[in-house]
């Protein structure tokens, strides 16, 4: 009798718990972005639905490992346990409505004169192209560099669950050490959006070095009042 009468009890309390956290939103939703602190804005842009981390493994020459790709010999895939190891961060950030508004934000905390020209800016999305920077990506020692480039626009690729590739429309390469990499794909393809939220999720393919790298995105996680954002 006692077992039935704390399995509700607690039935009830679990119930309600989750509906209380369903309930909450994340402050990029229920508070304005100008109310933002510098910690929120670090969130976003460092750990959120649309920022996105991956170790890459490094030796002596530079980025040389498979992490979401290709094998290797070793656990970190250079293929010589003898060879010195490290890692390096890449990470991939959508250019959504709430990364514009980090970026502006953190402009208006930095700057406190800046113009609202320049916030205005930063905060309208490209109607024509999906974005996603790409900071801590090199092109790594190649023999041939524009054949080098010409692969990688081939090969970088956005790809649905149902394995539908879209296809790179642009890219931006880095013009200083720690520039970002800027990408651009197509927001419509016959007239219809190329990502919807029906899709569930999507992975960019990315050349890394010689190494190709998988980052995985929920569609899902990326909702701002139940509108989808990227």
């Amino acid at each position: 009798m006692r077992y039935r009468f704390l399995c509700p009890s607690l039935a009830m309390l679990a119930s309600g718990a989750f509906f209380l956290f369903a309930g909450q939103k994340n402050y990029w939703e229920s508070k304005p972005y100008t109310e933002w602190s510098e910690k929120e804005i670090d969130r976003l842009l460092k750990d959120s639905p649309w920022t996105k981390g991956v170790l890459l493994n490094t030796g002596p020459e530079g980025i040389s490992a498979s992490g979401g790709g290709r094998g290797g010999g070793d656990e970190m895939g250079t293929g010589n346990t003898s060879l010195p190891r490290a890692t390096t961060r890449l990470v991939v950030t959508w250019v959504a409505r709430p990364i514009r508004e980090a970026m502006a934000r953190r402009l208006m905390l930095t700057e406190p004169g800046v113009s609202k020209e320049r916030i205005d800016k930063l905060l309208t999305p490209n109607p024509q192209f999906l974005a996603l920077l790409v900071n801590g990506w090199t092109l790594g020692r190649q023999a041939n560099r524009d054949a080098a480039l010409a692969n990688f626009r081939q090969e970088t690729v956005l790809v649905k669950k149902n394995k539908e590739k879209i296809p790179l429309a642009d890219a931006v390469f880095p013009q200083k050490r720690d520039d970002p990499l800027y990408l651009r794909f197509a927001r419509e393809a016959n007239s219809k959006p190329v990502l919807t939220l029906a899709d569930q999720e999507v992975t960019l393919v990315i050349r890394v070095g010689e190494d190709t790298y998988r980052i995985k995105f929920k569609l899902a996680d990326m909702l701002i009042q139940d509108h989808l954002e990227l």
